[in-house]
């Protein structure tokens, strides 16, 4: 499978619960293409449940995206992520505690000729809350929407 050069796609390698609802927000924010790579089959499964392509491992022939997403903490996946972001694309790591102690390859050149802006580091949620939150506010994003999510009380009601 190859996704050439979509308007906007996401990649999210991942190996924790939890983390697939960045696939759900992926998509329901409207991204073209969405990968979701775990190694374990119910997060695959709750990511394709959103609408994501599930896949086990990430890889090049997966192609280039303009946001990767890297939380499993393997050193091979986060290279990966870092050479699939595609030219001026965002690749996020926050799997750095896991990294703890060992230092971790990065292709620097690579990153340096494409070009690509890495981020990594604490996540402060509360800074970046706004914008989901009033996107929700406004009604342009109904997580309660995403194929997969269960019907609340409220959504049952409005139909």
């Amino acid at each position: 499978m190859n996704v050439g050069s979509p308007r906007y796609a996401a990649l999210i390698s991942c190996a924790v619960d939890g983390v697939d609802i960045a696939a759900a927000f992926a998509v329901g924010l409207g991204a073209d293409v969405v990968v979701f790579a775990s190694p374990h089959e119910h997060l695959r499964s709750a990511a394709a449940g959103y609408g994501a392509t599930a896949v086990e491992a990430i890889g090049p022939d997966l192609g280039t995206f303009d946001v990767t997403v890297e939380t499993s903490g393997v050193a091979d996946a986060l290279a990966a992520a870092l050479r699939m972001t595609g030219p001026s694309g965002v690749c996020i790591c926050t799997a750095g505690a896991v990294h703890r102690g060992g230092d971790v390859p990065v292709p620097v050149y690579e990153m340096y000729m494409n070009p690509v802006t890495f981020h990594t580091g604490w996540g402060h949620p509360r800074s970046v809350m706004d914008e989901p939150v009033a996107l929700i506010a406004d009604r342009l994003f109904d997580p309660l929407a995403i194929p997969g999510q269960a019907e609340s009380e409220e959504t049952r009601a409005r139909a």
